[in-house]
Formats: structure tokens, C-alpha cells, sequence
């Protein structure tokens, strides 16, 4: 398997399990953090860098909503003592990408279709399963509308 690291916002990194295990890879990136979001992957170099492991099935009935804010507050808390966070699941498609969508929904008051059009753009594996569209569709509907006014 091919490493897919792609940056999706400034200290966001979103990739695949094959990237997650070459250390020279993600020290020159500037990973100070890693969000694993799959029950299958394994924590790598945990001397290296700080870990959250999220047990996230890829099947399109597993409840990922109920996550979204836990990996939010890891990776505000990453973000903010200056780290750099890289995201992974197994394949960086589905579970991780899902993750970073509703981040970046959230983050950027986007709407689900510009959050998965935006993220996408910069990692073209980004391919939520159909459970966690539905999800990240209705996760979308409860965030607050960023306003802007023209003076």
C-alpha cells in the first residue's frame, strides 16, 4: 500500500495506515500527533508521538456521530499547543476522512457537501461509506450557521 498523507488545513493532516508506520515520513511532515480512527490499526511510535485511538468500525450502521466530539477536542487540544495532527484510518477513505469532514464542517462552517467537496479536493481517497454520509449530512443540519454581514 502507497503512503496517502494529504494536508487538509494548517496542522491537519489526513492519510492512510501505511503512512502511519514510516516514522521518517511523519517527522517530516511535522507530526507531533496522531488521531487513529479505526479498531483495526495499530499505534505505531508511541515514544514519537501522542496517540488517540478511536475504535471506528467502517460499516455503514456504526454510529460515528457519536465520536465526532471527542476527535474534535483532540484535535483542538493538538492544534492549539502548536502540534500537528495526522489522521488515519486504514485506507484514509472512509472513517478518518469522516472525521475530517465534520472538522472541518464544524471548524469552518462549512455544509457537508462543500466540507466533503473542500477535503476532498486536497485527498481524493476521502470516500465516506453511504452511513457516514447520512450522518455527516444530519451532523450538518445541528451546527450553527456562520453569518457574515456586508457593511
Amino acid at each position: 500500500m502507497l503512503h496517502t498523507c494529504s494536508k487538509v488545513l494548517n496542522q491537519l493532516y489526513l492519510g492512510n495506515a501505511a503512512a502511519s508506520k514510516d516514522l521518517q515520513f511523519l517527522k517530516g511532515k511535522g507530526i507531533t500527533h496522531v488521531l487513529v480512527c479505526a479498531d483495526d490499526c495499530q499505534v505505531c511510535f508511541p515514544e514519537h508521538f501522542e496517540y488517540k485511538v478511536l475504535p471506528l468500525e467502517d460499516t455503514i450502521d456504526f454510529q460515528i456521530l457519536n465520536y465526532f466530539q471527542e476527535s474534535f477536542e483532540f484535535l483542538e487540544a493538538s492544534i492549539s499547543e502548536g502540534g500537528t495532527v495526522f489522521v488515519h484510518c486504514r485506507m484514509g477513505a472512509s472513517r478518518s476522512a469522516s472525521i475530517v469532514v465534520a472538522f472541518v464542517m464544524k471548524k469552518l462552517g462549512y455544509s457537508f457537501k462543500k466540507a466533503f467537496k473542500f477535503v476532498k479536493k486536497l485527498h481524493p481517497d476521502t470516500h465516506p461509506n453511504f452511513g457516514f454520509q447520512k450522518q455527516l449530512s444530519s451532523y450538518s443540519k445541528q451546527l450553527p450557521k456562520k453569518q457574515c454581514c456586508i457593511i
